[in-house]
């Protein structure tokens, strides 16, 4: 029997060195993996940074094309003014006149008056 524990402790050294010996392999791939983790977590930081950033940009280049859109419209309508306003700008040269007109008439009737 003393033959059969040698053996039976020398098949369990052997063992247990295997399993030593795996536990380390083990170790060293968990901690290789936990520095890839760690990079990928750094790259998805970066990465939604630069999405955030582009959102923002993408926002900022909408806003502007709408500010653009809005003027080029108004400098569409003002193109389109003259024509609609130029019965305005009749009637309002009229009323200027007829203004100066009164307003000469009215000076002279004070001078005829002083002068009397």
């Amino acid at each position: 029997e003393t033959r059969s524990d040698a053996g039976t402790a020398k098949k369990m050294e052997v063992v247990l060195g295997e399993a030593s010996s795996r536990i380390e392999d083990l170790q060293a791939e968990l901690e290789a993996q936990r520095v890839r983790c760690q990079h990928l977590q750094q790259q998805w930081a970066e990465l939604s940074g630069k999405s955030d950033d582009a959102l923002v940009s993408a926002e900022q280049v909408r806003r502007i094309f709408f500010i653009v859109l809005a003027f080029i419209w108004l400098f569409a309508l003002r193109s389109m003014l003259p024509s609609a306003a130029a019965p305005l700008t009749a009637a309002t040269s009229a009323s200027s006149a007829s203004s100066a007109a009164s307003a000469s008439s009215d000076s002279l009737a004070s001078s005829s008056s002083s002068a009397s």
